[in-house]
């Protein structure tokens, strides 16, 4: 499902090469995550393992530094990784140790902590100035869905599910460290013939990948036939802003059969900022389905990214005349027709399907809600 449409992102006004240097990521990065060993259930947890990766051309020392969230472990005192290292920190090391045939792994993490197969927030921090407290260091919540995975149309009821891969005793890997790694497009299920690569460069790695596209947003969300429409994204690439394009791409599908897609360039804002402006629709309840693509000038990558099928799931806004009070809590799902006829069919044989269909999802609370 697309990102909820009432939510805006913050352009930096910085010079073009200050908005680069923002949008990297370098330092200590967590670099590699095992959250699903094993291709039975129950699962081998005892193979999980999260990986860690000083970019830097230095030595770091990271005595007691801690993995706060996800899973819970400290670093005992004269850890230091060296430049260009990297270290393992395992749920049972002697069994990733034996499984990959490497030494040195770091564990086991607190009892109990296992890595959760849907979405998990990790967190590694640094002890602070003052006694007690603790520095992030680095964050990174993977999911098995949105942005970290690809939609495909499930056969028996004909709605959307996701796949990954990283279901199949595969590990997720950074695609290029020196980019934000909090955003599943900057990963890749690994190909070694391991299945992971712990301790040692990715599979994935890479020092070019195609444009992260964020912070993707429509205003209004709820449009009248007299308003038009600005749609607006972040994207962040090891390209300069300046070499950077972006194109909106929009069509009416009110219709079950929609026509060819429309394309507008956006325009940027020299920081990575890109917007473009839809004129107004003047037909009420109409509905605009949209999506971005953004290029480096080599490499293409879309938003919301395609499904197995092609670029058929993506973001939409509906045309909206109903005058709505300031006290209103409402809240809306736009589909387009054709996914809309799809859910109708479902609904009508079977009703207690859990099946899931793509839409975008808009509320508001008045001010009176609970």
């Amino acid at each position: 499902m697309p990102s909820p449409t009432l939510t805006h992102y913050f352009r930096p006004a910085l010079a073009a090469v200050l908005a680069l240097a923002a949008s990297a990521q370098g330092g200590v990065v967590i670099n590699e995550i095992m959250y699903r060993p094993g291709t039975t259930y129950p699962e081998p947890v005892a193979e999980e393992f999260v990986e860690i990766h000083n970019t830097d051309a230095t030595a770091v020392d990271i005595s007691g530094w801690s993995f706060r969230s996800g899973v819970s472990f400290t670093f005992p005192a004269a850890t230091t990784i060296p430049a260009g290292g990297f270290i393992v920190v395992a749920n049972s090391p002697t069994t990733v140790q034996t499984k990959y045939g490497i030494t040195g792994v770091f564990g086991p993490w607190a009892a109990g902590g296992t890595l959760s197969n849907s979405s998990e927030k990790m967190t590694l921090s640094k002890p602070g100035i003052t006694a007690g407290t603790w520095d992030k260091v680095d964050e990174v919540t993977y999911a098995s869905e949105g942005d970290w995975a690809t939609r495909y149309r499930e056969g028996t009821f004909g709605g959307w599910a996701w796949q990954t891969g990283a279901d199949a005793d595969k590990s997720l890997e950074l695609r290029n460290p020196l980019l934000s790694n909090d955003n599943g497009q900057n990963w890749a299920v690994s190909t070694a013939g391991s299945g992971a690569t712990p301790g040692a460069p990715n599979s994935a790695l890479t020092a070019d990948i195609a444009p992260i596209i964020k912070a993707v947003s429509h205003s209004p969300a709820v449009p009248t036939t007299t308003q038009s429409v600005q749609i607006q994204c972040e994207v962040n690439d090891e390209t300069l802003p300046a070499g950077l394009s972006a194109t909106l791409f929009w069509r009416d599908s009110t219709g079950t059969n929609p026509g060819a897609f429309q394309g507008i360039p956006m325009t940027g804002d020299g920081a990575g900022g890109f917007s473009a402006t839809l004129a107004p629709i003047a037909t009420n309840l109409a509905v605009v389905e949209w999506y971005i693509s953004a290029s480096d000038g080599t490499l293409t990558r879309t938003w919301p990214a395609p499904t197995t099928e092609g670029q058929n799931a993506n973001a939409q806004y509906q045309v909206n005349n109903e005058v709505f009070t300031a006290t209103d809590s409402y809240y809306m799902l736009v589909l387009t027709g054709a996914e809309n006829a799809a859910y109708n069919s479902l609904a009508g044989s079977n009703p207690n399907s859990d099946r899931r269909f793509n839409m975008t999802f808009i509320s508001k609370r008045g001010p009176d809600s609970t």
